[in-house]
């Protein structure tokens, strides 16, 4: 019966160490109850300043900004409620040296045949130098262009 569970668990191990590979993505496994990572790849390390072993005590609250922990926690509940079976959030992350970077997070529930979350996978992307040059453009854009928000998909959508 534990064999059976496991399987799938190690193609999803296989698919995230061939994801690893992707040059522009950082790549996140954070293992349930604490969902501290527990798979990382380089490109994470590099864009966060950290070491994997390092990366293996953070949460992807613990680097966010504490201006957006509240709403970063309140994506993340409703994935681990199964109000949602994945997110995805612009927010800023601190780095090792205390420098922000912005990081898009696109997560995704991994659930026990109860429905238990056991498992986060998410794919982070450096927004750090699209967010500068948006800066920069800013005041050619129009006064009043409504902002844009990043909204999780419903249920069941990937």
């Amino acid at each position: 019966r534990l064999r059976e569970l496991q399987e799938p668990l190690m193609g999803s191990d296989a698919v995230f160490r061939a994801l690893s590979e992707l040059p522009d993505v950082g790549m996140v496994h954070a293992d349930s109850p604490s969902f501290n990572f527990s798979q990382v790849n380089q490109k994470l390390c590099a864009m966060t300043g950290y070491s994997a072993e390092e990366l293996q005590t953070k949460t992807f609250i613990g680097l966010t900004d504490p201006r957006e922990r509240r709403s970063a926690m309140k994506e993340l509940a409703r994935v681990l409620r199964g109000s949602a079976d994945s997110w995805s959030l612009a927010k800023r992350w601190i780095r090792k040296d205390g420098s922000i970077i912005w990081v898009e997070v696109n997560g995704t529930a991994v659930r026990d045949e109860s429905g238990r979350t056991i498992r986060i996978l998410a794919m982070v992307t450096d927004l750090t130098a699209r967010r500068h040059g948006e800066k920069r453009e800013r005041p050619a854009a129009k006064p009043h262009a409504p902002a844009k928000s990043l909204k999780a998909p419903s249920r069941g959508a990937l």
